[in-house]
């Protein structure tokens, strides 16, 4: 079983006493501010930062836009508070050239960050889709019962208490797993159940 230092497990919510991990909303619709994240980088909580809209679905890509959206994200970053960025996808973005490509330019966009994808259209879990983001270093953000990696970070979304087992299955290769689940109170009972054995102390030094 892996060890407390490669697992945090958080929420889409605000910061719960408990939780290491959150995730981050606003950010598809508004970039974040750098005082703003300067401050939530002086505290033990990491983030998912979704990536915005503009750049996602509506595939705008100007230079200007990007240089803004990173400027926020650079305080996290730096004091190593930046869990992953998150390219998420609605359900029909398929596997197909212009979408590979397009992801693609996100990578090189932003390369700086450790991304992840997120695109529920099972035409990802292809042997050729997989090998795409193999070979470009982005994480594969697993739903429902997958348990697939493509890099050294492992991400799962959770909706009830039957991941456990999904969560070890990815963990135990991965050198660092994210799990955001549905609500914080999830997230705690998961946390609860994974490390029942484990003094709470451990988990809160993952962040260290």
């Amino acid at each position: 079983m892996t060890t407390p230092s490669r697992l945090l497990i958080g929420a889409a919510a605000p910061a719960v006493h408990g939780l290491e991990l959150v995730e981050v909303v606003s950010s598809q619709r508004m970039p974040l501010r750098a005082a703003t994240t300067a401050k939530w980088s002086q505290g033990p909580i990491q983030y998912v930062v979704r990536l915005g809209r503009q750049f996602t679905e509506q595939r705008l890509m100007a230079p200007s836009a990007i240089a803004v959206f990173k400027e926020g994200l650079w305080p996290l970053l730096r004091a190593r508070k930046l869990a992953a960025l998150l390219l998420r996808f609605p359900a029909d973005f398929a596997f197909q050239r212009s979408n590979r490509d397009h992801v693609l330019a996100l990578r090189r966009a932003f390369h700086e960050f450790p991304l992840v994808l997120e695109a529920p259209h099972e035409s990802w879990l292809e042997d050729e889709a997989q090998a795409v983001l193999i070979d470009h270093r982005i994480a594969f953000a697993n739903s429902g019962a997958t348990a697939r990696l493509t890099n050294g970070l492992g991400f799962i979304r959770v909706n009830d208490r039957a991941a456990v087992d999904q969560i070890r299955r990815v963990s135990r290769f991965a050198d660092r797993t994210l799990v955001i689940a549905q609500t914080p109170e999830l997230a705690c009972d998961l946390k609860d159940e994974m490390w029942s054995a484990q003094p709470r102390l451990d988990f809160a030094r993952a962040v260290a």
